[in-house]
């Protein structure tokens, strides 16, 4: 387990890389130490078994400048061990103070992007990890400029710091992409726990989420770019955040995703690419569609694994079928007989060569094609 401490001046190697110098609490110990990236006033210090999120003491005691200059006084300083879990890092001080509980506090998550600097604006990208249910997405603030991808593993060390009430990390003191992570799926979320006086909204900050029911475009994108949505009972009311270009019109019918942030006071759900909306009918009426409706799937392209939606107007006999650029059948996935309404169909195709593929989805006399990307 590794450490990284940073001072506000550059030390000797003598007494900085000392590991004496460094005393923990709960029996933690230094056991080796080096100059990080050559940078002389950052110390890697490697240690004994951190506790992931376990709260500990570091005293750094006897070290010298390069010109010699002893520090005056022992510092000391609290840190958190190992990865501490997103869920940690948001979760509020309270239900009347919705602040992150470590807001002022260095942490290291290890998660995987959820949104890069292309899905948004370069200055910021967000992770989620598996840490809870909710709570789980998060902000950073992109201080050090790196260019993560969609689906990259990252451990990041940086400040848990509240950005006019949206929690995120920044101040990135480290920084490394382990490469492709586990796909990270929208958490499907009722359109009523995701508007601006629901109390659960907050638990979605950051969070990559999909609302689980069809919404109706409500008004056209103001100078922001933002817009409403609502839930076809007309009670629910949702805004898209800087999403103009994936506005279609007025009344039409649509499922969205996207990341859930918090915004000049208000919460709004931001989609990443045309992809993450779908639309169902413009003279949707609240009931469902007279033929099936068979969804892009997400994510696409894909490593192993993605998900597929599609709708089914009257019970059927339902079967989704896979074929490659040949028209040979790779696999079939049968779903028996199923009343009217929403399914999901997840694939895994592990076993499978990349390529494009179709897939072909039947509900009785009804059936529908799309193509998808698999991408090893």
């Amino acid at each position: 387990t590794h450490l990284l401490v940073t001072f506000n001046m550059n030390v000797d190697s003598g007494t900085g890389l000392d590991t004496d110098n460094y005393n923990f609490s709960d029996g933690l110990e230094a056991t080796d130490a080096e100059f990080y990236d050559g940078d002389h006033s950052k110390v890697r210090l490697t240690t004994t078994q951190q506790d992931n999120g376990h709260e500990y003491t570091l005293t750094c005691e006897d070290i010298e400048s390069e010109g010699g200059t002893p520090m005056p006084d022992p510092d000391v300083s609290t840190f958190y061990g190992g990865f501490t879990g997103i869920a940690t890092v948001q979760q509020p001080i309270s239900s009347e103070n919705d602040s992150s509980q470590l807001a002022g506090e260095y942490v290291t998550v290890k998660a995987v992007v959820t949104a890069d600097t292309a899905d948004h604006i370069s200055s910021y990208y967000f992770v989620q990890d598996e840490s809870y249910s909710t709570f789980n997405g998060i902000k950073i603030y992109n201080s050090d400029y790196k260019n993560p991808q969609r689906g990259d593993t990252l451990i990041i060390a940086g400040l848990v710091q509240e950005y006019f009430n949206e929690t995120e990390i920044g101040d990135i003191k480290f920084y490394q992409a382990l490469g492709n992570g586990p796909e990270i799926y929208p958490t499907e979320v009722g359109a009523a726990d995701l508007t601006n006086d629901s109390p659960r909204a907050e638990w979605y900050e950051g969070v990559l989420v999909k609302i689980d029911e069809p919404m109706e475009i409500l008004t056209e994108p103001d100078e922001y770019g933002n817009w409403t949505i609502q839930d076809l009972e007309g009670e629910d009311t949702v805004i898209v955040y800087h999403g103009e270009q994936f506005f279609t019109g007025i009344g039409d019918t649509i499922v969205i995703w996207g990341n859930f942030v918090y915004n000049f006071d208000e919460y709004k759900i931001s989609p990443r690419d045309n992809d993450e909306m779908s639309g169902i009918e413009e003279d949707y009426d609240g009931n469902l569609p007279e033929t099936i409706v068979l969804s892009q799937n997400y994510p696409n392209p894909f490593n192993a694994t993605t998900g597929i939606e599609y709708w089914i107007p009257e019970r059927s006999k339902v079967s989704l079928i896979i074929y490659n650029l040949l028209g040979e059948k790779v696999a079939e996935y049968p779903q028996g007989k199923q009343q009217p309404g929403i399914y999901t169909i997840n694939l895994d195709m592990s076993g499978t060569a990349s390529g494009v593929y179709f897939y072909k989805l039947t509900a009785g006399e009804y059936n529908q094609i799309k193509r998808m990307i698999l991408l090893k």
